[in-house]
């Protein structure tokens, strides 16, 4: 907009712009519309090219959009959003090749039977492998989803725990997404691969992230409720945090609550998550769902939990996220 060696002030222009138009009503059809914008600025010299510019100018204003719209903002290299935008674009170059190379793997994390001390089952929990360093869902999962990448993780987690539990005495879970369901790609990966391995569906567990929402999606519902007639068995995880809610628990008929982890991990020394629990438990008794707690990390947390009637545990203190479960863990 202004020549290069301009003595206008940039952003004093977008403020006026951004003025300018919320003073405008534009007609359209029998309505009429007021305008907002967000404007990003960035300055081109040189041999930079107008292409490069364009692309800071946009970095910017998608920053300046996340505090609301009628803003502007002015592109810095130093900009935290700036890094993030850039690291999350390098991890999801990281997983698609991860994927293509066959470095997702699934970790097995035990889930104690408080009553026998005995594990009844084994979550499976994706992990990357990256240059020999192992690599948790926190750096890569939602860069996978902005990818498009998570059904991919998925397949690849079902089909080699299917594998591994084959010849395994225990039941173990899956985490599935709402890409998952809605890309229709669970019901036929998941008859695939239980007639191949010979693993009956009630073998099966699978734990529902919170971006399933009840609310949202009725044929996610729908897909869910098939699965549990044929025999796999549905767990709300996380329960009580974000999406988490009463909704879903109303709607989706689920066989096991996962108590969030962050009303756990201090139930010995916070009477507001005790209390909470106890609730949930009460909840949870009244609708026939069994209760797992999540981030049992002591021995503290552990006495606690079995004392308000938690019948499952799972945490470090049981035992940590494992690639085999050999005859010390099992």
């Amino acid at each position: 907009i202004l020549p290069e060696n301009s003595d206008i002030d940039k952003e004093e222009l977008a403020s006026k712009i951004i003025d300018s138009l919320q003073m405008k009503k534009f007609k359209v059809g029998e309505f009429l519309i007021h305008l907002s914008c967000t404007i990003g600025i960035t300055e081109k010299h040189g041999a930079n090219s107008t292409e490069s510019a364009l692309v800071k100018a946009h970095a910017a204003m998608k920053e300046a959009r996340q505090s609301g719209t009628n803003r502007f903002l002015t592109y810095t290299p130093e900009s935290l959003f700036i890094k993030k935008q850039k690291e999350t674009i390098e991890w999801m170059l990281k997983v698609r090749d991860a994927i293509n190379n066959d470095a997702i793997i699934p970790y097995f994390q035990p889930i104690i039977d408080n009553a026998t001390h005995q594990v009844v089952k084994y979550e499976c929990l994706a992990r990357l492998i990256d240059n020999g360093t192992v690599i948790t869902p926190f750096y890569f999962i939602e860069p996978a989803r902005l990818a498009g990448l998570l059904p991919n993780i998925t397949k690849v987690i079902a089909t080699k725990s299917f594998e591994y539990f084959q010849n395994k005495p225990y039941d173990f879970s899956i985490n599935i997404t709402e890409e998952d369901l809605r890309e229709k790609t669970l019901p036929p990966l998941l008859k695939m691969l239980s007639e191949h391995y010979r693993i009956a569906p009630e073998r099966v567990t699978l734990e529902i992230l919170e971006n399933i929402s009840a609310h949202e999606n009725e044929a996610s519902i729908e897909q869910l409720s098939e699965l549990k007639k044929e025999g796999y068995k549905i767990a709300l995880d996380d329960f009580g945090s974000e999406k988490s809610n009463f909704l879903r628990l109303q709607k989706m008929n689920v066989d096991y609550l996962k108590i969030d982890g962050s009303f756990i991990r201090d139930i010995h020394e916070n009477p507001n998550s005790l209390n909470i629990c106890k609730t949930i438990v009460h909840l949870a008794q009244s609708l026939n769902c069994r209760i797992i707690a999540e981030f049992v990390h002591s021995k503290e947390v552990y006495e606690v939990v079995k004392a308000i009637g938690i019948p499952y545990s799972q945490g470090y203190y049981f035992g940590m996220p494992v690639e085999t479960i050999d005859a010390r863990s099992e």
